[in-house]
């Protein structure tokens, strides 16, 4: 009976000893001096800001819309890979003309 609760205590003390860092989607990446970092764009959200009750469309804008005439990238306009998740909230990423 005194093994178990030793078990017990050992194993929540040495939780305080670990860390962990873990986000869907978003893996950490270690970049060199002088080394391009690219930025992805996402779509266009119509409103006054970010709260929902200032919402004033449904619909979302690609980024790269004709009617923004927003700088494209050199190397063209690619459509980044999404997960399941970005796609049923709608945002579409793109590469960006920034690096």
């Amino acid at each position: 009976m005194c093994l178990p609760r030793l078990l017990a205590i050992g194993l929540i003390l040495s939780h305080s000893l670990v860390s962990a860092f873990y986000l869907p989607g978003a893996a950490p990446k270690d970049y060199r001096q002088g080394e391009d970092v690219e930025v992805d764009v996402n779509v266009l959200k119509p409103g006054l800001g970010y709260e929902a009750e200032n919402l004033r469309s449904l619909l979302n804008y690609d980024y790269y819309d004709e009617r923004f005439d927003f700088c494209k990238p050199e190397s063209g306009v690619r459509s980044m890979r999404s997960s399941l998740g970005a796609i049923l909230f709608g945002d579409r990423i793109f590469n960006g003309p920034i690096k």
